[in-house]
């Protein structure tokens, strides 16, 4: 049995495996009793391997999520694609975040019902960013990316587009301007 301890709320995720067994269970809670279920479970025969991941709020862990994101730049747009080659919007997103641990469905409007929403006075880097697709009158999440810089007048974010690939874009090109639906924090 292979058990996935992920703590949310900590700095400190610990994965422990059975090499026996291939099915995989994720408990989330505070660190301590994540560390209690840690040693019962290495007192009983499992392997753990402790792994250190920044809190969600951390701005270093952003700021990692950011530079992984941004060594795609000029990839490629290839629908479907999340193979590290060429990227759909939500493919590229979702490359990025398992990085990370994070898995996210490839589907931007899969996407979109992941995390909490953001208002524009809080958004951060690593934020997910949403827009209607290419009907800008349409109500559907068709587009993702992910912010990478916010000053006082703008927000940037990564993103495949069709045309173009891995590129940086404003929130306030015209095309994206007119298709934004919302932020939300995915972690």
């Amino acid at each position: 049995m292979m058990l996935l301890i992920m703590v949310m709320s900590s700095a400190k995720a610990d994965y422990v495996q059975d090499m026996h067994h291939s099915t995989a269970t994720t408990i989330v809670g505070d660190s301590s009793i994540v560390e209690q279920v840690s040693d019962t479970l290495n007192a009983n025969g499992y392997e753990s391997n402790h792994a250190t991941t920044a809190r969600s709020d951390s701005s270093l862990w952003r700021e990692q999520i950011v530079t992984y994101a941004k060594s795609y730049l000029n990839k490629p747009y290839c629908y479907s694609g999340n193979n590290g080659k060429c990227f759909d919007c939500s493919g590229f997103v979702q490359k990025v975040f398992s990085q990370f641990q994070l898995p996210l469905p490839h589907s931007s409007s899969a996407q979109a019902t992941c995390g909490q929403f953001v208002s524009m006075q809080n958004v951060q880097i690593g934020d997910l960013i949403f827009f209607n697709g290419r009907n800008a009158h349409s109500e559907d999440i068709g587009h993702v990316g992910i912010v990478v810089q916010v000053t006082e007048n703008d927000i940037l974010f990564i993103h495949s587009s069709v045309k173009a690939g891995v590129v940086i874009s404003s929130i306030h090109e015209p095309y994206y301007q007119k298709r934004f639906m919302c932020i939300k924090q995915p972690f």
